[in-house]
């Protein structure tokens, strides 16, 4: 997972700034169920190898990959803050 701003950010870093922030996952070519996790809460899901979020909040965001129902990738978090 990688969210792009003007600059790149990787998994564990923290975004100083929250507006229209995309987040950007690239499976290494399975279609999956991809679900993006904001504070401990499913935000939203998508299907496919890959699949971009916007996050307009601040707060912990991370990525849960499902391949054939079962759990495959849990990617640590990326901060985003005021």
């Amino acid at each position: 997972m990688r969210i792009t701003t003007i600059k790149k950010y990787q998994i564990g870093d923290t975004v100083p700034d929250h507006k229209n922030i995309k987040l950007n996952v690239l499976l290494p070519g399975q279609k999956s169920e991809i679900k993006l996790i904001g504070n401990g809460k499913v935000l939203e899901t998508s299907n496919g190898i890959d699949a971009e979020f916007i996050v307009n909040k601040k707060g912990v965001y991370r990525v849960e990959v499902f391949n054939e129902d079962r759990a495959w990738i849990y990617s640590n978090h990326i901060r985003v803050e005021v």
